[in-house]
C-alpha cells in the first residue's frame, strides 16, 4: 500500500542545492538539506556523486551545526566549504556560532578550518589554476583586519553591549537582517603548500567598504588567482544606487573600475584564458520603460563591452563559461520554465538547451560534451540531471545513483 503523501513526507524529500564539479569532471559535490533528528530544522550535509552514474553517492561531511552549502573546488580537488561546525582544536564555547571557512582534502579524511571571522564567511570564491581563495566576511567599521575586528567583538561582549549603532549608514536593513553592526568586505588569500599550514591572513580588497557596498553582491578569481572581479554598489548620489564591477589585484591591492556607471553589473564570471569577464547587465528603468537585462563581455584590460545575445527577450541569470572559452551558458525564466541556453561567442548564436524544467547550478565538463545541473519541475524537487552541452530542446538526463528521496513519490 502506497503511503500518504503528505506534509511530513514533502519535507522529507531531500533539498539539493549548490552543485559543483571537481576540475578533473570525475566528482560532483552537493549540498542535501533534510530534516534534523528532531524534525525541527533543516540540516544540511555535502554529498559526493558520480557524474558517470556508477559509484553509489556518498556523504562527505557530517556535523551537528550543518554545513552552509556554496562549495567551490580548488585545482588539487580540495573542497572548500562553510559552516558553522565548532573547531576542534579550541575549547567549545557555546554562546557563540560562527560560520568559517573549511577545507576537505581531495582524497577525504578530516576536514580542517581555515579562517573564522567573528562576522562569519558569506561567499566563497576559488581559481581555476591557482591555490587562491575569496571570500566575504562581516567587519567592523574601522577594523584593520580579521584580528581586531575579533577584538571589538571581544570587547562589546565584556561590556554588555548588544546595540546597534547607525551613524552614516544607509541603508541600515535589508530584506530580512540589520546591515550592522559589522559590513561585508572581501578578503583573498594563498593557501600554503604544506596542508597543514595555517592559512596566511587574508587581504581586505578594500577596507574602506561603506555599509552597502559588498552587499549581496557576485565575485570571481582570475584563473591564476592574481586578481578578483567583484560587483560594488556606489550609494554617493542617493537615492540612485549604482552597481559596477571592480576588479582587485591581489598583488599590489589596486583597484580598477571596469564598468561605466551606467547600469547595474552582477554576476560576475571570468573566462578560463583569463582575459574576459561575462556578467548580468541591468539597466536602471523608470515608470516609463522597463528594465533591460543582458549578457555582456568585458575584455579585463580594457575594459571594452559587448553585450551577448542582445536580441534575446529574456532576463538571463547565472553566467557560466564553457571549459574552452568558446561559450557562455546561462539560465532565464521562459514561458513558465527556467531552462539552461547557450550563447557561442563565435556566431552568437542562442541555443535553449532544454525543453522543460527550472534548472541551475549549471556546470559544463572539461571536455565540453555535457553539462550537469539541477533541475526541479511542478512534481519533482531538485535533482542532478545531464544535458548535452550544444543540442536544442531535449529532455534532460536523471542521473544514476543520485541522492536517494528514500522511496518518496509524489501523487
Amino acid at each position: 500500500m502506497t503511503e500518504t503523501f503528505d506534509f511530513d513526507r514533502l519535507l522529507a524529500l531531500p533539498r539539493l542545492s549548490g552543485l559543483r564539479l571537481s576540475p578533473d569532471g570525475r566528482r560532483l559535490v552537493v549540498a542535501v538539506g533534510r530534516p534534523d533528528p528532531e524534525g525541527k530544522k533543516m540540516r544540511t550535509a555535502l554529498w559526493q556523486v558520480d557524474p558517470a552514474g556508477v559509484a553509489p553517492p556518498r556523504r562527505l561531511t557530517r556535523s551537528a551545526a550543518g554545513e552552509a552549502g556554496g562549495a567551490a573546488f580548488l585545482p588539487d580537488g580540495s573542497l572548500l566549504f562553510a559552516s558553522s561546525r565548532p573547531d576542534p582544536d579550541v575549547k567549545p564555547d557555546p554562546d557563540r556560532t560562527i560560520n568559517g571557512l573549511w577545507l576537505l582534502p581531495p582524497d577525504g579524511g578530516e576536514a580542517r578550518l581555515l579562517v573564522a571571522p567573528e562576522g562569519g564567511v558569506d561567499g566563497i570564491a576559488a581559481a581555476r589554476s591557482a591555490p587562491v581563495v575569496g571570500f566575504g566576511a562581516r567587519i567592523f567599521p574601522g577594523a584593520a583586519d580579521l584580528a581586531a575586528d575579533a577584538e571589538q567583538g571581544r570587547a562589546r561582549r565584556d561590556a554588555g553591549v548588544g546595540a546597534l549603532l547607525f551613524e552614516d549608514d544607509y541603508p541600515i536593513r535589508h530584506w530580512d537582517h540589520w546591515l550592522a553592526p559589522r559590513r561585508r568586505r572581501l578578503f583573498a588569500a594563498t593557501l600554503p603548500a604544506d596542508p597543514e599550514a595555517p592559512m596566511p591572513p587574508p587581504r581586505d580588497v578594500q577596507p574602506d567598504a561603506e555599509t552597502p557596498t559588498f552587499e549581496e553582491t557576485g565575485m570571481a578569481l582570475a584563473p591564476d588567482g592574481s586578481v578578483l572581479v567583484a560587483a560594488r554598489h556606489d550609494a554617493s548620489e542617493l537615492p540612485l544606487i549604482r552597481k559596477d564591477l571592480v576588479a582587485y589585484d591581489l598583488a599590489t591591492g589596486a583597484a580598477r573600475v571596469l564598468t561605466p556607471g551606467d547600469a547595474w553589473y552582477d554576476a560576475p564570471a571570468v573566462s578560463p584564458d583569463g582575459r574576459t569577464v561575462a556578467a548580468v547587465r541591468t539597466t536602471f528603468g523608470s515608470p516609463d520603460e522597463a528594465s533591460r537585462v543582458t549578457l555582456v563581455l568585458i575584455d579585463l584590460a580594457t575594459g571594452a563591452r559587448r553585450t551577448l545575445a542582445a536580441d534575446l527577450d529574456r532576463w538571463p541569470e547565472a553566467p557560466t563559461w564553457a571549459a574552452d572559452g568558446s561559450a557562455v551558458f546561462f539560465t532565464a525564466d521562459d514561458g513558465g520554465h527556467h531552462p539552461a541556453f547557450r550563447v557561442d561567442l563565435g556566431d552568437g548564436r542562442v541555443t535553449r538547451l532544454a525543453a522543460a524544467g527550472a534548472f541551475g547550478d549549471l556546470c559544463p565538463t572539461p571536455d565540453g560534451s555535457a553539462l550537469f545541473a539541477l533541475c526541479s519541475t511542478v512534481g519533482s524537487p531538485p535533482r542532478i540531471v545531464r544535458l548535452d552541452a550544444r543540442r536544442a530542446g531535449q529532455e534532460p538526463v536523471e542521473l544514476a545513483n543520485s541522492i536517494p528521496e528514500g522511496a518518496i513519490v509524489a501523487p
